[in-house]
């Protein structure tokens, strides 16, 4: 769904060519975009990205425990602007609907898999050398399945590698983005 939104707004907006770059869930559908409309997309850049339902063996525990007030607690930030801009708040179902995404391991759920094998645009694919929630090894992985798949595995970064070392994911990014 979060796809076929991206793709309708694309579209809407008449946009013919894009640099597509996504963050975790986000990069997963960056994916999904390269994958079904290559045309498009003349350049990815995916951050903390899953990618597989291989990497839920490694976080669905964690995932499993994620609530309305463990969120509220370490991501207060984001509880509020939902707080603030969402006419019908109930951050449960958000929550709820969120962890349904993440644990889907359906055919059509979000996870692409092995269909990334189909990306031809250059990709370059970031993590934090920290990152509990994509390791080292589904990165490589994904950077080698890629035809033009470079990988930034940033020393000192978790999962939000783009905000613990904006300075050197920025540069990089730029770098990439010019070449």
């Amino acid at each position: 769904m979060l796809q076929d939104d991206a793709e309708r707004l694309l579209d809407h907006l008449k946009i013919s060519k894009i640099i597509l770059i996504g963050f975790s869930d986000g990069g997963m559908v960056a994916h999904r975009i390269a994958i079904s409309d290559s045309e498009r997309v003349s350049k990815l850049v995916s951050i903390a990205a899953p990618w597989r339902k291989e990497d839920l063996d490694l976080t669905r525990g964690f995932l499993l425990k994620v609530t309305p007030e463990s969120w509220k607690e370490k991501f207060n930030e984001s509880y509020q602007l939902y707080e603030s801009i969402n006419p019908n708040i109930d951050f449960k179902i958000l929550v709820d609907n969120l962890k349904h995404m993440w644990l889907d391991e359906s055919e059509a759920g979000g996870y692409p898999g092995n269909n990334v094998k189909q990306i031809n645009c250059p990709a370059l694919i970031v993590r934090g050398d920290e990152d509990h929630l994509f390791s080292r090894e589904s990165a490589v992985i994904l950077a080698s399945y890629l035809k033009n798949g470079k990988l930034l595995n940033i020393p000192f970064g978790g999962h939000e590698v783009h905000k613990d070392q904006s300075k050197i994911v920025s540069d990089l990014m730029l770098t990439f983005i010019k070449e």
